[in-house]
């Protein structure tokens, strides 16, 4: 018998280890992947000497896998000029791998026992499971489809440089986002202790939000998106929205482009790099006033809101809002624009919002961390009601033109607005701009679906409305509907809306024919 040959990490027709490696792309790739979606939120924690908080951040951020789609090459993370060893990062993916192997699919239970963190088999197993990955993108029997161009004779005039970031909005937005504790400060004009609180305070709010609610609606909108067999990468329309950014780019985490659409006011961003300390705190204290409702509701009450950005807090908009939720996402600034909407319809873009008496809108373009992917996020300051449109018909006609067709929306917590004749219109915008609709009992009314038009999903438990709102938006055929098998499709296992207290939500899930 012959001796086994020898096993080369090299590929067996270049030699070029690089080329070994991309024999096997979609392993490579969940690997990169996997370990660039935890590692920030570790070293978060790590940095803010919460070690301790590391497990439930992994586990809550389990389904941020399924949210990416990859990235070009391996981002190495640093902390205060200490790199972290690819080592550390191929032990967490390993325990992501493992731990979504088998709990999220709910596999055997036979892995279960070399996860539990006191097991002796824990670390052997995650080292083994490594290395099987790694050898198993190096098969020399599965050959590179494509082999790599020498760098010399790659053809890089196509490739789109990479754009910078705006650092000014790009160090507001991480500070603001509770992910700039590990800055070491040149001065002490700053008190870097309330900072590291902040951050500690701000990473474990979004660590029970993902885990109770954010995970939990990305898999299941991805889950319904994908048995419709529906774009999960479409324009992303958001009416009624506030500044809520966070909530959209997890329902629809590949969209193109974002566009929300609420009554409350732009606002700007002060020049906090010449704050004294104190009001560094204050502005950190009020971005986490504005946001408590969302924290803990979902959704932004409208009073309270309203309230905060005129009078009770120093934040005086939605676009900081918009600029936490982009930290918190992994999303860089590259630019941000303010404009005006023309009587043609069309956006004015203004270098000083002090110039105008009105700045209805902002565009943000980011870039995400882990995918690179550059989409712009638009957020507009109009009235949308009928009377709203009568009074300046060019914010029809800006978002007739800027919504495309087969646009995928979202709809929550918005008042029952579109119940009344007063929201006519913008309720015909979005049922002639939707591919797909996702809303509850507060969007678009269910009599207002043409059902040879639409396929029509509910899930949850419909109850009448919060004490809030009014008896008789209470929808009898609704009520009807839910007991139809037709259309009731399940349970839901998050609560996103008003009925937070009870627990008791409904959601919608329309799409097109």
């Amino acid at each position: 018998m012959g001796r086994r040959p020898k096993r080369s990490l090299r590929d067996p027709n270049t030699g070029d280890m690089k080329n070994c490696i991309s024999a096997n792309q979609n392993i490579i790739q969940l690997l990169v992947t996997a370990a660039s979606a935890v590692v920030q939120p570790v070293i978060d924690m790590m940095s803010c000497g919460k070690t301790g908080m590391m497990i439930p951040i992994l586990t809550a951020s389990i389904n941020t896998l399924m949210r990416m789609k990859g990235i070009p090459g391996l981002r190495v993370a640093v902390m205060e000029g200490r790199e972290v060893s690819l080592h550390v990062l191929l032990i967490v993916l390993s325990f992501r791998f493992f731990y979504y192997y088998c709990f999220e699919n709910n596999k055997t239970n036979g892995l279960v026992t070399m996860l539990t963190p006191s097991s002796p088999m824990l670390y052997r197993n995650l080292f083994i499971a490594c290395v099987a990955l790694f050898l198993a993108s190096c098969d020399p029997q599965k050959p590179a489809p494509t082999p790599s161009k020498p760098e010399s004779s790659r053809d890089t005039t196509s490739q789109k440089p990479s754009a910078p970031v705006d650092t000014f909005y790009q160090r507001v937005s991480q500070l603001i986002g509770g992910m700039d504790s590990t800055v070491a400060y040149a001065d002490d004009r700053w008190d870097v202790d309330f900072i590291r609180q902040y951050c500690r305070d701000v990473s474990e709010k979004m660590v029970r939000m993902e885990r109770d609610r954010l995970n939990k609606i990305s898999i299941w909108n991805a889950s319904n998106i994908q048995r419709n067999q529906v774009s999960d990468s479409s324009f992303c329309f958001y009416p009624f929205s506030g500044g809520d950014f966070i909530h959209a780019n997890w329902l629809y985490p590949n969209a193109s482009e974002y566009l929300l659409v609420a009554k409350e006011q732009v606002g700007t961003v002060p020049n906090i790099m010449d704050f004294s300390k104190h009001e560094v705190n204050q502005y950190l204290k009020d971005i986490d006033v504005v946001l408590r409702d969302i924290y803990n509701k979902s959704y932004f009450i409208t009073k309270n809101m309203r309230n905060d950005i005129k009078h009770a807090t120093v934040v005086n908009g939605m676009f900081p809002i918009i600029l936490w939720a982009s930290a918190r996402t992994h999303h860089d600034i590259l630019s941000v624009k303010f404009f005006t909407i023309s009587s043609e319809g069309s956006a004015v873009y203004i270098d000083d919002p002090a110039s105008v008496e009105k700045v209805d809108g902002v565009e943000i373009l980011t870039r995400n961390q882990f995918s690179r992917r550059e989409r712009k996020v638009t957020y507009l300051s109009v009235d949308i009601s009928d009377k709203g449109f009568e009074k300046r018909p060019e914010v029809q006609t800006y978002l007739r033109s800027r919504v495309p067709a087969q646009s995928n929306t979202f709809v929550k917590s918005a008042s029952y607005l579109m119940h009344y004749g007063s929201f006519g219109q913008i309720r015909q915008i979005v049922l002639d701009k939707s591919k797909v609709l996702v809303q509850d009992d507060t969007g678009i009314p269910w009599e207002q679906f043409d059902k040879s038009a639409w396929n029509l999903e509910l899930y949850g438990v419909y109850e009448k409305p919060v004490s809030d709102f009014s008896e008789n938006l209470y929808q009898a055929d609704l009520a009807e509907a839910y007991k139809m098998s037709e259309y009731y499709k399940g349970p839901l296992d998050f609560s996103l809306g008003y009925h937070w207290g009870t627990g008791n939500q409904n959601q919608m899930f329309a799409i097109r024919k």
